[in-house]
């Protein structure tokens, strides 16, 4: 009965490491509608999402403009991505969509774009998180 409980404790233990893996892994904000979502707050210390909007000119493929800025003095290096949706709002070629790399220096501001690879989107997804040059991340 005792090694029974002993072999519990460790698995619940294996558990809880594994989970706080897995949420430090997935660290970023997302902005979809145009409203920023915080998933996770030491990121919320670092960025600020100050804008997003949609481009569209004529009948070429919407643009999508993020502008972000590094809240602290130090450099910031981070992923993004875009992810182009739907009127529905279902991802539209969600194979293209890739993390990019990219840093800025302290208090700095840039503003991000990407162009749809498709006509008919009608919104986009932006997500960021923290760059860790670690492949266990």
């Amino acid at each position: 009965m005792k090694k029974a409980f002993i072999g519990l404790l460790a698995l619940a233990g294996i558990a809880v490491v594994l989970c706080g893996c897995r949420a430090t892994s997935v660290a970023n904000f997302v902005i979809c509608g145009q409203q920023p979502c915080v998933q996770n707050r030491p990121l919320a210390r670092w960025v600020a999402i100050e804008k997003s909007k949609i481009v569209r000119e004529g009948d070429a493929s919407p643009v999508g403009l993020v502008t972000i800025r590094n809240l602290n003095k130090e450099d910031f290096p981070f992923e993004y991505r875009f992810t182009w949706l739907d009127k529905n709002g279902a991802p539209l070629n969600s194979v293209l969509t890739t993390w990019v790399q990219a840093a800025f220096a302290g208090k700095d501001e840039q503003t991000l774009r990407a162009v749809s690879p498709v006509k008919q989107a009608e919104n986009f997804k932006f997500e960021v998180r923290f760059y860790h040059s670690s492949t266990r991340w």
